[in-house]
């Protein structure tokens, strides 16, 4: 069989880790986790744990192009355990996860730091 090759399958695999490599930072007041998301513009509360207090007022874009409603404000006073708490107004709407958008860490300075970037 001079100048053929013998065919090989290749085989890919593909598995997500155990532990989740997103982002969450834990409120010690309210207990509740947030999912800290640089892609999110607004920070948002879950209106099933927050009570949807009117119709929907307003509705934003999700990057997969679907919209997501949104049925008022909520402010809270979260503390991180980083010295300090911070007050915030959040948006209540459709979503299942809390999340800490760009908004709230534009505005107190703080975000995610990758290894290298730590003293």
């Amino acid at each position: 069989m001079a100048g053929k090759r013998n065919q090989q399958r290749i085989t890919a695999t593909y598995s997500l880790p155990k532990d989740s490599r997103r982002l969450f930072i834990r409120d010690r007041i309210t207990n509740i986790s947030f999912l800290v998301d640089t892609g999110s513009d607004v920070s948002l509360l879950p209106a099933n744990v927050y009570q949807k207090r009117n119709s929907s007022q307003q509705t934003l874009l999700a990057t997969n192009s679907s919209n997501i409603n949104v049925y008022g404000q909520k402010t809270l006073s979260l503390n991180f355990n980083l010295r300090r708490d911070f007050i915030w107004t959040f948006l209540i709407a459709d979503i299942s996860t809390p999340i800490l958008g760009a908004d709230f860490l534009h505005y107190f300075c703080i975000g995610p730091r990758s290894p290298e970037q730590m003293p």
